[in-house]
């Protein structure tokens, strides 16, 4: 075996079945990861910003914006929403488009030199496709516990910058008028 039959179509084959596993895992755990962190990245900053906020405030002011929240419509919103999912949706179908043809491609190189080199397909399903699979199989487990241990506890909000920027922000649009 020379170094192009050795290691090209296991750098290829490994290459196309991990570029499919690390998508399906992003599109499935990685997403429900992201969305607990964003819940818990969101309440954390309005915990902290909320009191403070609400300090500010007179008695009859909180009033007005509690009486204002109960009756507000919340149904504006959903075409945030549905512009969010159909977005999301397009990147979804591009992501399998150009995955399945990286990984279809990269398995047919990686079987295509396999059966010119003339090495054996007990030699290959051991040496490439096995070690692969073994492979992959490690590196989902890390990333899961990565993603479980690390990802999902990160606060990626420091909430005194956003508290800045709210209070610029506010100065801005309300500061000058009389």
């Amino acid at each position: 075996m020379n170094i192009l039959t050795q290691y090209v179509p296991s750098i290829l084959f490994m290459s196309g079945i991990y570029s499919i596993a690390v998508a399906c895992l992003f599109f499935t755990y990685g997403k429900m990861i992201e969305q607990k962190v964003v819940d818990k990245n969101i309440t954390f900053l309005l915990d902290n910003f909320m009191d403070e906020a609400f300090q500010l405030l007179r008695e009859s002011d909180k009033k007005v914006i509690l009486e204002k929240l109960k009756t507000m419509d919340l149904s504006k919103f959903k075409k945030a929403d549905e512009t969010v999912d159909a977005n999301n949706k397009k990147i979804i179908l591009k992501a399998i488009k150009y995955i399945s043809i990286f990984a279809s491609l990269a398995i047919i190189l990686s079987i295509g030199i396999w059966y010119f080199s003339k090495v054996s397909y007990k030699e290959y399903a051991i040496d490439v496709v096995g070690k692969s699979f073994l492979f992959l199989f490690i590196i989902i487990i890390f990333q899961i516990l990565f993603l479980s241990l690390i990802s999902k506890n990160y606060k990626s909000l420091d909430p005194s910058v956003i508290k800045h920027y709210i209070v610029d922000k506010f100065k801005q649009k309300y500061g000058n008028k009389k």
